[in-house]
């Protein structure tokens, strides 16, 4: 595995073999991490997400240790952000370290001069502390992307204006400069601001007033991606505009689908599978592969006042059994949108749930109901 990891380094690859040094016995694992750790100093950003993966793949008790162990590295800074992601991402794992011996180190990390190592510990802020309290302390930060984090936490348990806001200056401030890069700088700020713009939709209230700004600045993409987290049916009509965009149609078509409820496939608002060639093949075509390809006459001639209430997905987003049911039988990405908006009911069962967990531990809680 060590080869194929040393020519792709990619997060796959690095998975991989993290795993396996990491679950090694005692005497061989370090030893093996030490090689893996030199390829992913190379590029962390591509990389990292990979080791985290692998660490919450591995035996609580195994990834507890290791978690401790990254975190007490003190000329390290990569092993803490490593350490403060697998943490944020994990309840089980919380519950079993001693909180208050790496208080310290927290407190540290998030004093950092090093803004990733600021942003990571921010992720495990409510691992910490009960409340968003500290996160206000944050949003401020000189680095946007900190302050988006924060932001983010603050969202997530406080349901603060001023988390929302912090979100939306740091997807203003990173569209904008995205639209200066090119290469791997873009595509990095571009994977960033997905991230951002799922988040901003969760949030956002219903008219918030920077949503038209936003669709303005946003690659049209993203823009689908953040209405569809947001549900609200009065962008019915910008999604349908977007149909016969040839960089989109594709997305577009799904996403006007799930927001009004209506299968465009079932109700032969598709185009029927086709041969594609290099002719005549559209940005759509690589990037929304299996997604139908949408009839614009037929969905523009529709009348979506006639569309019920609870056919929308806002209606579901609304309700516990609504995300409950997207939960357990909707697509990966509405699962994500669900998973965030359960957590308003103050149900203890979704306080910490996330559908990145193994399928089983996923089931155990919904089949609670």
């Amino acid at each position: 595995a060590l080869p194929i990891l040393e020519r792709w380094r990619g997060a796959g690859e690095i998975f991989v073999c993290s795993f396996i040094a990491l679950s090694s016995p005692p005497e061989l694992s370090l030893p093996k991490w030490k090689i893996i750790e030199k390829i992913l100093i190379a590029d962390p950003y591509r990389m990292l997400r990979g080791v985290v993966s692998a660490i919450l793949r591995l035996k609580n008790r195994e990834s507890r240790n290791w978690i401790i162990h990254f975190l007490k590295q003190r000329d390290s800074d990569l092993t803490k952000i490593i350490a403060w992601r697998c943490l944020a991402a994990s309840s089980n794992i919380i519950s079993q370290v001693d909180k208050e011996s790496l208080y310290f180190i927290f407190r540290d990390s998030l004093n950092s001069e090093n803004k990733f190592l600021r942003v990571s510990a921010c992720r495990a802020i409510h691992s910490f502390d009960s409340s968003a309290e500290i996160s206000k302390l944050y949003i401020n930060d000189e680095e946007f992307i900190v302050s988006a984090e924060a932001g983010i936490i603050s969202s997530q348990y406080d349901n603060c204006n001023y988390g929302i806001d912090a979100i939306w200056r740091a997807i203003y401030k990173m569209a904008t400069i995205s639209l200066t890069q090119k290469g791997y700088d873009k595509f990095k700020s571009l994977h960033s601001l997905n991230r951002l713009v799922r988040y901003f939709g969760i949030f956002s209230p219903i008219g918030h007033p920077s949503i038209p700004k936003l669709l303005d600045i946003l690659p049209t993409r993203l823009s689908i991606l953040f209405l569809i987290n947001h549900a609200d049916p009065r962008y019915l009509p910008w999604i349908k505009n977007q149909l016969i965009n040839p960089e989109c149609s594709r997305l577009a078509g799904w996403a006007w689908s799930a927001l009004c409820g209506i299968d465009i496939e079932k109700s032969n608002l598709t185009y029927p599978p086709m041969k594609l060639d290099s002719e005549n093949i559209n940005l759509t075509d690589d990037l929304d592969p299996g997604l139908p390809l949408p009839i614009f006459e037929k969905i523009n001639a529709i009348d979506i006042s006639s569309i019920p209430d609870e056919s929308y997905l806002y209606f579901h987003f609304r309700s516990l059994s609504g995300c409950l049911n997207i939960l357990k039988n909707g697509p990966q990405s509405l699962r994500w949108a669900a998973s965030q908006r359960i957590k308003k009911f103050q149900n203890d069962d979704f306080s910490s749930f996330s559908i990145k967990s193994d399928a089983r531990s996923q089931l155990i809680i919904l089949n609670k109901y």
